[in-house]
């Protein structure tokens, strides 16, 4: 079929071409190439022509399985746009609670911040210098009088009662 008769079809058939290339896919610019055919594939015709219910001229073939066809296929496009806009409102509610969690983030390395440099100007106060020392450590002279001696349970209790 040529592009110029498939054209006139759709024309007789009251159908809007832009209709027509959204159905197909396509911008109405490529329909238009396509109408410049002379010779256009058999599957083009036929979903077109099932699209708008048309038969071509002469032919005993029938569209009506292929708008059923189509029917199921705007059934699952209309399923799946509504399972898409709920994946999207999921992920843009995602994206608010990320955002609530950066701004408490901010607040709160904000406020951890100030008290650093609180802690700091303290301890400028009181002789820091800004240098790591090394605390004193525990084990110093006279370390071994402090620690106890330690014996098992029991032992020491049979020696008190003798």
């Amino acid at each position: 079929m040529r592009g110029e008769e498939l054209r006139e079809i759709i024309k007789g058939k009251n159908v809007r071409l832009v209709d027509v290339a959204n159905h197909l896919g396509i911008s109405p610019q490529h329909l238009e190439s396509k109408f410049r055919a002379k010779d256009l594939s058999y599957s083009f015709v036929i979903k077109t022509l099932a699209f708008i219910g048309a038969t071509a001229p002469g032919s005993s073939l029938s569209t009506k399985p292929l708008q059923e066809i189509n029917n199921v296929e705007n059934d699952v496009n209309t399923k799946n746009i509504y399972e898409l806009r709920k994946k999207i409102d999921e992920q843009r509610e995602l994206i608010d609670n990320l955002r609530e969690l950066k701004d408490v983030y901010k607040e709160k390395t904000s406020d951890l911040e100030e008290e650093v440099d609180e802690l700091l100007a303290i301890l400028k106060r009181n002789g820091y210098d800004g240098k790591v020392q090394k605390l004193p450590s525990h084990k110093g002279a006279g370390a071994d009088k402090r620690r106890k001696k330690r014996t098992p349970k029991g032992e020491g209790q049979k020696d008190q009662e003798t």
